[in-house]
């Protein structure tokens, strides 16, 4: 399978691993609805804490020992099939990604630099899993075609929104 046939959350992990495996986690916080990473190079991440049917932070096990780890092994969380774990490998990849992300240019409003970043002009056909409303919002004041799909919101249907991918 080449770079471009791989699913998106391979290519996150297989862009990221390299600098994850230079850095070390300083401190790993599972809240009830954020969970949050902050690496020695001064890298942050956060990303939203995924409650499957009762899975609580406790659920997390062989996590105590990641502080003062390499990040590569949170990284790996990211292709887990639980989703408690894949948040803690979010957020992870969001810290790896800090410096990088700073980088990029400040966004300017709703046709900001993201969306110019990103090459998101009227007519393109985005595809959103979770309905972000204020992101939703701006794609379509921008003309884009949006398709959502949010299982919580009871938006889309999985099956069609897959074909359409």
């Amino acid at each position: 399978m080449n770079h471009a046939e791989m699913p998106l959350i391979e290519r996150v992990h297989a862009a990221l691993r390299e600098r994850a495996a230079e850095t070390r986690v300083d401190q790993l916080v599972v809240g009830l609805g954020y969970t949050a990473v902050s690496l020695e190079d001064g890298g942050s991440g956060l990303a939203y804490t995924w409650r499957g049917r009762g899975a609580g932070c406790s659920h997390l096990t062989g996590l105590e020992e990641a502080e003062g780890a390499p990040a590569a092994g949170l990284l790996d969380l990211l292709l887990s099939d639980d989703g408690l774990e894949r948040s803690v490998g979010l957020a992870t990849a969001n810290a790896v990604n800090h410096a990088r992300a700073l980088g990029l240019p400040p966004d300017d409003g709703p046709a900001g630099a993201l969306i110019r970043e990103l090459g998101i002009v009227r007519g393109t056909r985005v595809s959103m899993v979770g309905h972000f409303a204020p992101v939703a919002r701006v794609l379509t004041e921008v003309g884009v075609q949006l398709d959502v799909v949010d299982d919580a919101k009871g938006i889309g249907d999985r099956a069609s929104f897959a074909r359409r991918l």
